[in-house]
């Protein structure tokens, strides 16, 4: 039970630091893997935006070139 609240806690956390960046519209469920037991805050919130710039959930900043870093989500601790 405290792990699972302290993953809750954090990804609500990480939600409200880039809800600005979120599409709207959408209901979000997110399911904590176990390898989420003992995962740092950074671990998560990359986990949380890679899942929403997989989903198409992510208002993309347009810069220059190809720049796709980061969308790799099959190893995150989320799902």
């Amino acid at each position: 039970s405290v792990v699972r609240h302290r993953i809750k806690r954090l990804v609500k956390e990480s939600y409200r630091l880039h809800e600005t960046e979120f599409e709207g519209g959408s209901d979000i469920v997110v399911v904590a893997r176990r390898s989420a037991d003992g995962a740092s805050y950074q671990m998560i919130e990359k986990a949380l935006l890679s899942l929403m710039r997989a989903h198409k959930l992510i208002r993309e900043k347009r810069v220059s070139g190809d720049d796709q870093q980061g969308n790799d989500c099959s190893d995150s601790v989320l799902s």
